[in-house]
């Protein structure tokens, strides 16, 4: 498979890349150390903002303690 692959290549190389298509895709199906299938759960479907980011020179985003992790984002179906 191609997405298989492509998995692969961006676990090591670009882990946001295959963070995404995991989201879209819902591939590869994770497991368990036991190596049984993780229960339908809720995913986090956005990261929070690093604590390093708070401090800079640019401004801080607004709303950042409440935003719900595991909800639905732009784009979800």
């Amino acid at each position: 498979d191609i997405i298989y692959q492509k998995y692969i290549l961006f676990v090591y190389e670009n882990v946001f890349e295959a963070y995404a298509d995991y989201r879209r895709t819902g591939f590869p199906v994770l497991l368990t150390y036991e190596g049984q299938p993780i229960p339908n759960a809720p995913f986090p479907k956005r990261l929070r903002y690093p604590y390093s980011e708070y401090g800079g020179a640019a401004p801080r985003p607004r709303y950042t303690s409440n935003i719900i992790v595991v909800g639905q984002i732009m784009g979800d179906e």
